[in-house]
């Protein structure tokens, strides 16, 4: 099971690194690379180490990476906005 999560979030990851490069270089690393990277991550370590566990179905599949996608992202944003809100009391 601990193989098919790397190579489940490896496959992600490369799946996502073309929208991350062509998208990140006009929007920026903190909105779109960011987002995307992590969500092929988790949603590749998810889905593979459920395959892992049984026989899981196309739509089971796709369904619980665009939900664990969703997941990062607001995640992800909650952070960004938690970290510049108190960005200016780490700096002064």
């Amino acid at each position: 099971m601990l193989l098919a999560m790397f190579a489940g979030m490896a496959l992600g990851m490369a799946l996502s690194m073309p929208f991350a490069l062509v998208a990140g270089a006009l929007f920026g690393a903190m909105e779109v690379m960011l987002p995307v990277m992590t969500t092929g991550m988790v949603a590749g370590m998810i889905v593979s180490m459920a395959a892992a566990m049984g026989d899981i179905g196309f739509a089971w599949a796709a369904r619980a990476g665009a939900y664990s996608g969703i997941v990062v992202v607001v995640a992800t944003y909650f952070a960004n906005a938690w970290i510049k809100r108190k960005a200016s009391q780490w700096t002064s």
